[in-house]
């Protein structure tokens, strides 16, 4: 049976070793040991990402990093125009298909190991395992194994994973407390903000209570898109946060990513800015070569525009080509606030100066 397998240079040894062999090692079990029923959707990629990439970093306590990871992937390069239900997931081929088949999947199967417990969990899938082994199965085996093992109804779950596409966007809209019978009663809204109708999920909260170094962890049972709930506490609550350690698949609101060129990459919307005063032909010739492949790869408007007939930058991202381009001015105003300085000497990045010559910069 064949899968997408993840190769890596010689210099790459401890990606190999620690990361891209483990992966590959596993499956013997998932792909190789049961096949993937290409028409249900390739699980078995999510699967082995979580139980070998995933779980490694989870000894290590680095595993709510690595899917926060994931998460930014998914938020970056995957939009409305692109995206698509795990039941559809082949192979990898892009950024976006990365992002559901690999990203989404392994996130789906850490929400049903909360849903269904540790234990639970290896026993599905031993069970899985044993009673596909050599045949083809597919997410309906895998609901099958799990209902089986740990006697619930998981019909809901895995249809609204594996059938929708998309995930929920959450916000925590506002917080109140109060005093009542010698307790605090803390008082949650949270809203989903997706446009496509409400997910059903568990929701963790960490809250942060007077007095107390450790927070308090609990989940919410999500139904709505606007949902209200009450938590009494013995002491006064400080501070709450949604999802602390990133185990719920959602889009992250923007205030949570970092800034990124994946950000850009993904964008449905992207616009190249290529400078009118350039004096070396090389040069402009390879900016005109990855705007082409921009304009290839994205669903955004065919256009590709001179910073000479602009007098609004246009909305959506934009990719501005050359140090010169008269756009660069609003450009180099956004890096002051990340303390990257641009001159005619070149870019200081981390109070590093680099010279223009010899260096090429996104």
């Amino acid at each position: 049976m064949k899968h997408d397998a993840s190769f890596s240079t010689a210099s790459d040894s401890h990606f190999t070793l620690h990361t891209s062999y483990p992966h590959e090692i596993l499956h013997n079990w998932f792909g190789n040991g049961v096949y993937i029923n290409s028409d249900s959707g390739n699980w078995a990629e999510g699967l082995t990402t979580y139980l070998a990439d995933h779980i490694l970093l989870e000894q290590k306590v680095k595993d709510s990093r690595y899917r926060f990871q994931e998460l930014i992937k998914y938020s970056s390069y995957v939009n409305e125009t692109n995206d698509f239900p795990l039941a559809e997931f082949k192979g990898r081929d892009s950024m976006t298909s990365q992002a559901v088949g690999y990203g989404k999947t392994l996130m789906v199967f850490h929400m049903l190991r909360l849903e269904v417990g540790d234990t639970l969990f290896l026993q599905a899938l031993r069970d899985f395992y044993n009673r596909n082994q050599f045949h083809h199965a597919g997410f309906k085996e895998l609901r099958i194994a799990f209902e089986r093992t740990s006697k619930r109804d998981l019909k809901e779950f895995f249809n609204q994973w594996t059938l929708r596409k998309g995930g929920p966007q959450l916000q925590l809209f506002a917080t109140s407390t109060r005093k009542q019978s010698g307790k605090y009663l803390l008082q949650l809204e949270t809203k989903q903000t997706q446009s496509h109708p409400a997910f059903k999920l568990k929701l963790p909260i960490a809250v942060w209570l007077k007095g107390q170094e450790k927070p308090w962890f609990r989940n919410l049972d999500l139904v709505d898109r606007k949902q209200t709930s009450f938590l009494p506490f013995s002491a006064e609550p400080l501070k709450v946060m949604l999802d602390p350690y990133h185990e719920v698949f959602r889009r992250l609101n923007q205030g949570e990513v970092p800034p990124s060129i994946g950000q850009t990459y993904g964008s449905e919307m992207q616009t190249p800015i290529l400078p009118k005063n350039e004096s070396f032909s090389d040069l402009l010739s390879g900016y005109r070569q990855f705007a082409q492949s921009i304009k290839t790869a994205s669903r955004s408007r065919d256009i590709i525009i001179k910073d000479d007939t602009l007098t609004l930058a246009p909305a959506g991202s934009l990719w501005l080509f050359g140090k010169n381009n008269m756009l660069a001015g609003q450009l180099k105003t956004q890096l002051d606030q990340y303390n990257v300085k641009i001159n005619e000497q070149g870019v200081t990045l981390d109070n590093k100066s680099f010279p223009w010559k010899n260096h090429s910069f996104v």
